[in-house]
C-alpha cells in the first residue's frame, strides 16, 4: 500500500511474544484457578469471577503488555542488527509504562471484558473459555498495539468524527 508505514516486525514480535504468555498460557493458568476457586455459575459466582478476571488479572496482563512489547522490541527483537537481552536498569524495563496508558487499557479491558466475562462464566464452559478467551485477547491486542504504537486517540478521534459529521440526504 503506497504511503502506508513499514511493518514494524520488532513491535509484531514483541506483541506474539508477550501475546503468547500473558494472554495465553498466564491467562489460561489464571483463569483455570479462578474456576476452581469459585465454581459454578449461580450470579455471586460469576460476578465474582469477572471482576477478578478483568481487574485484578487483566491489569496484570495489561502491565505485561506495556512493559513487555517496547522492552523486547528495542533489546531481543531489535532491528538495529544488536539484538540483546535487556539490561538490569530500571529506566529501560520501564520504558513503555505510563499511568496513562495502563489507565487506557484498563478502560478498554472493563469495556470489552467486563460484558465478555459476565457471559463467558454464565454460558461458555470451562473448557471452552481459553479458546474464546483467546479470540477476545486477538481483538484486545490491536487495542493495545494502537496504545503502544500511539494510534489510538487518533483512532477514537476519527471515530467520534464520523459519528459527529452531519449526515447529506
Amino acid at each position: 500500500m503506497e504511503g502506508a508505514d513499514p511493518i514494524d516486525y520488532a513491535h509484531v514480535l514483541a506483541l506474539l511474544s508477550v501475546g503468547a504468555f500473558a494472554s495465553g498460557w498466564f491467562n489460561a493458568l489464571l483463569l483455570r484457578r479462578i474456576e476452581q476457586l469459585y465454581p459454578g455459575s449461580g450470579t455471586k459466582e460469576v460476578i465474582t469471577k469477572a471482576i477478578i478476571s478483568t481487574l485484578p488479572l487483566g491489569g496484570a496482563i495489561n502491565a505485561m503488555y506495556l512493559i513487555g512489547v517496547p522492552l523486547l522490541k528495542t533489546t531481543i527483537f531489535a532491528q538495529d542488527g544488536e539484538a540483546r537481552l535487556p539490561p538490569l536498569d530500571v529506566d529501560v524495563i520501564f520504558q513503555g509504562w505510563t499511568v496513562e496508558k495502563f489507565i487506557t487499557l484498563t478502560k478498554i479491558e472493563c469495556i470489552m471484558f467486563l460484558p465478555y466475562h459476565s457471559l463467558a462464566f454464565k454460558l461458555i464452559h470451562p473448557q471452552w473459555r481459553p479458546i474464546a478467551q483467546a479470540i477476545m485477547a486477538g481483538l484486545f491486542s490491536v487495542a493495545v498495539s494502537a496504545v503502544t504504537l500511539g494510534y489510538f486517540n487518533i483512532w477514537i478521534d476519527l471515530f467520534l468524527d464520523f459519528f459527529a459529521a452531519p449526515i447529506s440526504r
